[in-house]
């Protein structure tokens, strides 16, 4: 059971989420917060459960929420906060493994719908940045440089998403900056 002032917090914080889903960067800081202090316990065993059960989106979206926060978190103590409004944001956990990047050009908006849309790199919105990285690393991309390589680039199509594998090589030399995120850096996980 949730002491008082705990439930006093959970209540601030999905409200935050409630109306939140309007900034991003709220939202991942208000569910990194649950994640961290397990206020999510009055009522669901998991932060995963309290995911799908209470928002209804998975454990891997609310990371993605969550870390993309945190890449806005270390974008504003750099020299290119001005852009980080017209950027597209995603996470790549596995890019060190795999040597290479998930540049993302389509997504799935429910796992169980057959159409794609749109997304990364090729989103129809006023993005001019792609952010992609992890907690060491974060690569910003011009959207429109982008667009006009991604046709080098092996295609490769995941159950939600479709996109190509740009191998880290390319990304060094294409990219417009490389942040190299120290230990010391707080970014939530």
């Amino acid at each position: 059971m949730l002491e008082t002032i705990e439930q006093t917090r959970i209540f601030e914080l999905e409200t935050i989420i409630e109306t939140g889903l309007k900034t991003f960067v709220d939202v991942g800081n208000a569910l990194a917060e649950i994640r961290d202090r397990k206020l999510y316990r009055d009522g669901y065993k998991t932060f995963e459960d309290y995911c799908r059960d209470r928002w209804e989106f998975s454990k891997q979206r609310a990371y993605q929420l969550m870390n993309a926060a945190g890449v806005i978190g270390v974008l504003e103590k750099s020299t290119i906060v001005d852009f980080y409004p017209r950027a597209e944001i995603k996470r790549d956990g596995k890019f060190r493994e795999t040597g290479n990047l998930y540049i993302e050009t389509a997504e799935k908006s429910h796992p169980d719908k057959y159409e794609f849309i749109p997304s990364g790199i090729m989103r129809q919105d006023n993005s001019w940045l792609f952010v992609i990285g992890d907690e060491k690393t974060i690569y910003i991309f011009s959207t429109k440089y982008l667009r006009m390589l991604v046709s080098r680039y092996r295609k490769v199509e995941k159950p939600t998403s479709r996109g190509v594998l740009m191998p880290i090589q390319e990304a060094d030399k294409y990219c417009i900056r490389k942040i190299d995120i120290s230990p010391l850096t707080p970014f939530s996980t």
